[in-house]
């Protein structure tokens, strides 16, 4: 759970990363802040520990007051044989990030890493 620096905004909001310090990725979340905190997903795709520090911003709350207020993510998909498939682009910098942070890994266990990054894609903000 992450503390909601400020007044926290009424009814549901948009959590969406302001976080570019660190090398890790915040999800995208419809989160309730009334009670203080929200629940924060973060990803981190290095072998390399993370510490996030107290008072560290993470990210921004837009109110919500209907679905249409939500924006819709840049990536496009398509279904192919239930997998979904991203754009070119967007293929070239899931594997840049993959190569960066995984050097530890071997070449199945890179493939793997992409392979749950592209199914999740929709979950991370500036994917």
């Amino acid at each position: 759970m992450a503390r909601v620096l400020g007044t926290p905004p009424a009814g549901t909001c948009l959590l969406e990363s302001t976080q570019r310090h660190l090398p890790l990725e915040v999800a995208r979340a419809l989160v309730d802040p009334t009670e203080g905190t929200v629940p924060v997903r973060l990803l981190n795709p290095s072998a390399a520990s993370i510490t996030v520090y107290e008072e560290q911003s993470l990210g921004t709350l837009e109110q919500v007051t209907s679905p249409e207020d939500i924006p819709v993510a840049s990536i496009k998909t398509t279904t192919v044989a239930g997998e979904p498939q991203l754009q070119k682009d967007k293929e070239a910098l899931l594997w840049e990030m993959v190569d960066q942070a995984a050097n530890c890994l071997d070449a199945s266990q890179k493939e793997q890493l992409f392979s749950l990054l592209v199914g999740y894609a929709d979950v991370f903000a500036g994917i």
